[in-house]
């Protein structure tokens, strides 16, 4: 059970990476946009 829950944590780390990393891009692509806009 607990390396299930281990496996279980990987994943959600990663996707809360992702996150992060379009967090960082989201102020240049919103002042792109309302550039376009």
């Amino acid at each position: 059970n607990m390396e299930a829950s281990s496996d279980r944590v990987a994943p959600k780390d990663y996707v809360a990476i992702d996150i992060k990393e379009d967090k960082v891009e989201t102020p240049p692509a919103a002042s792109a946009t309302e550039k376009d806009k």
